[in-house]
Parts: C-alpha cells; sequence; structure tokens
C-alpha cells in the first residue's frame, strides 16, 4: 500500500474576527430603523397614539375596496386552443366563442387585476357583478360550481369539473 507524501493541502484562512464597532454601529442603525418606521403609522395626540394620516388613508382605502369589489368572467373572445389546468392531463382545450374560461374576483379592477394584460390571448373581460367582496366571492363560487352544468361544457366527450382556467374551486 503506498502513501502519498507530498505538500499538504493549504487551508482557507478563518475569516477575520468581526469588529465589535461594526456591529455595534450595524445593531443601531437597525434599531433607528424600527423606531423611525414607527413615525410611519403612529403619532401622538394629546399623549396617546393614534394612527397616522398615511396609515388611516390607507385603511380608508382597503376598506373601501372591500365594499366595491367585481365578479368577472375570463370568456374566448377568439376560438381557439386555451391553456386548461384541469383537463384531465392535456395541457389545452378548445373554446368556442364566448365559452367561459375563468371566474373571478377583484378589487382592483381590470387594470389592476391584469396589470401586463389578459393572462391568455383571446380572452376577453366581462364583469358579471359589482358590490361588497364576500357577495363577488359567493358568486364567483356558485358559477364555478354550477360551471360543470353549462351546456358548452355538458357537450364536451369528458366535461370539466370547473373552467379551464380555474385552478381550484374557489
Amino acid at each position: 500500500m503506498a502513501v502519498q507524501v507530498g505538500k499538504p493541502k493549504r487551508r482557507k484562512p478563518a475569516p477575520p474576527a468581526r469588529n465589535g464597532k461594526v456591529v455595534g454601529l450595524l445593531l443601531l442603525a437597525f434599531a433607528l430603523w424600527i423606531l423611525m418606521g414607527e413615525k410611519d403609522f403612529v403619532i401622538w395626540k394629546d399623549g396617546k397614539p393614534d394612527l397616522s394620516p398615511l396609515r388611516k388613508a390607507k385603511l380608508e382605502r382597503e376598506l373601501e375596496e372591500l365594499d366595491s369589489a367585481e365578479q368577472y368572467v375570463l370568456f374566448a373572445r377568439i376560438p381557439g386552443f386555451y391553456p386548461c389546468y384541469n383537463c384531465f392531463g392535456e395541457e389545452e382545450i378548445f373554446l368556442n366563442l364566448g365559452e367561459v374560461w375563468k371566474y373571478g374576483v377583484t378589487t382592483k379592477h381590470e387594470k389592476g387585476r391584469y396589470p401586463q394584460g389578459l393572462p391568455v390571448y383571446g380572452l376577453e373581460y366581462k364583469i358579471q357583478y359589482e358590490g361588497e367582496t364576500i357577495e363577488c366571492y359567493k358568486r364567483e363560487k356558485i358559477r364555478i360550481y354550477y360551471y360543470a352544468l353549462l351546456p358548452e361544457n355538458l357537450r364536451r366527450a369528458r366535461p370539466l369539473q370547473r373552467p379551464p382556467g380555474n385552478k381550484r374551486d374557489s
């Protein structure tokens, strides 16, 4: 059995010990960052904490959004093949003009929900209901479940459980 004799492998030097002042400065900067950030959402009025005007405005916007949602449908504007997320192993499905691809809910309207444009070329966005978010979600869920009974779905050799563009029941 031969034993190799040669130069020992060179080891990387251990990293230099952290400078206590650098670590201290970083911790101080982090603490200041947290404390300064507090001013972004808390103010003091008459010795009592309150939400900052920016935080209150954000809350109002979000509450208003909850009252003004849209339940929408994406349907085929152009007959052709579209992605299908529940087509029994098939990646695409043929949709005729006007057939449903997806039901959805948004509080941001079409341009806010799809800022880069609709997910697939050939689809059209149509609002089916406008109102409170919870009501929109109820209507979306009902439409997704009842999609199975639509004539366009029942004509298929193998009907789908939900629209081709809906990955889940909600």
